[in-house]
């Protein structure tokens, strides 16, 4: 359950932070996001600052997962402080 809003989540993200000057159809509330926009989403250095609440934090730790010391440029401390802000806790 965590994965999928994870993954609704970065569909959201990537429509509003690389998509915002594009057309793009509306989609569907489904879990599914292309394998090309997923790593458009991973990739971004302030990933967790485009969400809120757990969901941010959870966003990060995939992302640290995926990544771990390949992180983009603000580095796992950085990202992780600013998902755990983000988060409320």
């Amino acid at each position: 359950e965590d994965l999928e809003e994870v993954v609704l989540e970065l569909k959201r993200i990537h429509t509003k932070a690389i998509d915002k000057d594009r057309k793009v159809k509306a989609s569907s509330q489904q879990p599914v996001i292309a394998w090309r926009q997923f790593l458009d989403c991973i990739m971004m250095d302030d990933l967790p600052k485009y969400s809120v609440g757990p969901v941010a934090l959870n966003m990060f730790i995939v992302q640290q997962a995926l990544l771990g010391d390949d992180m983009p440029s603000t580095g796992a401390s950085g990202a992780y402080l600013m998902a755990y802000e983000t988060a409320g806790f």
